[in-house]
């Protein structure tokens, strides 16, 4: 096998460059959907941040103190503030048994030299 000269290492490298060349050429044609798909992925994407910080808002609203407080006094709920008090005696609750502990079955021993 003969040792290439320079044009025909020139000729080799110019076919490498252009079989390269298309296929890039090829790999941006065959994704030339995906910018305009993602372009309007962002949109839809936006679109539903938007509406979710709406809706982050609306329970907001409806989970506020003074609205749960009206809701409350409507369904005949008594603050506590204005609540009867009733006291009671309570009896102790018995002591639970004590529990016995295993007896040890390893022992050591330490020797000070």
């Amino acid at each position: 096998m003969r040792a290439l000269d320079w044009p025909h290492w020139a000729a080799v490298l110019v076919v490498v460059y252009l079989l390269l060349l298309s296929g890039l050429a090829f790999g941006r044609w065959a994704t030339r959907h995906t910018l305009p798909n993602l372009q309007s992925l962002q949109d839809q994407e936006a679109a539903l941040r938007y509406r979710q910080s709406e809706f982050t808002l609306d329970i907001q609203s409806l989970e506020s103190a003074a609205r749960v407080r009206v809701w409350a006094a409507q369904n005949g709920f008594i603050p506590y503030s204005t609540a009867r008090r009733e006291f009671a005696d309570l009896p102790p609750l018995p002591m639970p048994p004590t529990l016995k502990t295993p007896e040890r079955q390893l022992k050591v021993t330490t020797q000070w030299r």
